[in-house]
């Protein structure tokens, strides 16, 4: 049984907890610096990339784009084209240098179905709430292509990513304590296979992602899933913690509520790849899981300290403090790939350095909390400089500041449906 509390919490304390207590502070020495020239170069190639999407993006608005099926059908083919033109050509993560063409193609493909799904479910989710829904979906496409398994769009995997933006967001909302704990609740009896009386629009969102899991594994014949949601929901439930105001929470008592909490929600996504998980495997993905909840917290220092939520990255407002947290952080990462080595060894360097340029970028997104000296170091090894990134790029969605969310979203619809 995958999901024995008693089985994740040994590891995620008596294990992971330890590792991340004795990993070094100091700034770690195996980043790679990349050249100023390679920076403009990258620099160049999202510019002019990103030009001729955004020019492209803004035909939509043309009449004959709204109101003909053939100039729409081409306009799709066209946005296919560019956008395979920028992922097999971008050197910042070469994600093409690590896959092959097939499943390069395959997991556009699958992505692609994800999206029209998601559009389908609700059409007034913001690209933000999207980004997070996606955000887990790679999560999922990334641990397929590590455990060397054939891309697959699931409806599990669809209710499971879209949780995170319709479930997480509400329990992190402003909402009452009562709301969310009969919400809470409410998550609970339908996990638990119990009749539920939704009484809202959202709970009943909530209830059809969680049947979309249902679909996938007949609550008879894997109820070992189950355990895995209700971990994740008691994991998130403890999280509230974080907003109390009444009590300052003690770092210990932060890092066990990251540690859990990011754990268990990506072994989760490694269940749904395969529910197979050897020991050594439940270790390195428990870990992960911590490591992007961290990458998260890190993103959000700045709404985290306006809304009074206590993480790791808040304990303290001192840019030295912080600076410590990022050089252990990016330390553990390092330790933990090098601890567990993977079937797919050649995609697992490439996780590892998606990984770092994550943190590195979150960084860059909460930079009024670090000296500009430290963070010039760090972006001596990002492939491009933070102030293109500060200019060009919207960091929450990561698309050119010059594109309208409204635009993004018609424009996804078209490509999608044709």
């Amino acid at each position: 049984m995958i999901f024995k509390k008693e089985h994740i919490t040994d590891i995620c304390f008596t294990q992971l907890k330890p590792l991340w207590l004795s990993t070094s502070k100091e700034f770690p020495a195996f980043l790679k610096p990349i050249s100023t020239d390679s920076k403009m170069m990258n620099e160049a190639f999202i510019q002019k990339r990103g030009k001729e999407i955004s020019i492209h993006w803004g035909k939509l608005r043309k009449r004959k784009l709204q109101w003909i099926p053939y100039c729409r059908k081409r306009w799709m083919k066209k946005t296919e084209t560019l956008l395979n033109q920028f992922l097999q050509e971008e050197s910042i993560l070469h994600l093409s240098s690590y896959l092959s063409p097939h499943t390069f193609s395959e997991m556009g493909t699958e992505f692609k179905k994800f999206l029209y799904t998601a559009r389908q479910f609700d059409a007034k989710l913001s690209v933000s709430d999207l980004g997070q829904a996606v955000r887990n979906y790679l999560v999922y496409a990334m641990f397929l292509e590590l455990t060397e398994k054939p891309q697959k769009f699931t409806p599990a995997i669809f209710g499971y990513s879209m949780l995170y933006p319709v479930a997480d967001n509400f329990i992190d909302s402003n909402k009452s304590n009562d709301e969310k704990y009969a919400y809470h609740m409410m998550m609970r009896d339908k996990i638990n296979g119990v009749p539920t009386s939704p009484i809202s629009f959202h709970d009943i969102q909530t209830c059809k992602l969680l049947s979309y899991i249902e679909t996938v594994y007949p609550r008879e014949k894997e109820a070992d899933i189950y355990s895995g949601l209700i971990l994740m929901l008691e994991a998130q439930q403890e999280s509230l913690l974080q907003q109390t105001k009444e009590h300052v929470l003690s770092m210990e008592k932060r890092l066990d509520i990251s540690l859990y909490k990011g754990g268990v929600s990506v072994l989760v996504d490694r269940y749904l790849v395969d529910s197979y998980i050897s020991e050594e495997e439940r270790y390195f993905f428990l870990g992960f899981g911590f490591i992007l909840q961290l990458a998260d917290d890190l993103q959000d220092i700045s709404s985290d300290l306006l809304e009074g939520r206590q993480t790791l990255f808040t304990l303290e407002e001192n840019p030295d403090t912080l600076e410590t947290l990022m050089n252990q952080l990016l330390q553990f990462v390092y330790q933990l790939f090098q601890k567990v080595p993977l079937t797919n060894k050649s995609f697992q360097e490439f996780l590892l350095h998606s990984t770092i340029l994550l943190l590195l970028m979150s960084a860059q997104m909460s930079q009024e909390h670090f000296h500009t000296e430290y963070l010039q170091k760090l972006e001596t090894y990002f492939p491009v400089r933070f102030s293109f990134l500060n200019q060009y790029i919207k960091n929450s969605a990561l698309y050119p500041r010059d594109i309208e969310e409204k635009d993004l979203l018609r424009g996804m619809d078209v490509f999608l449906q044709g």
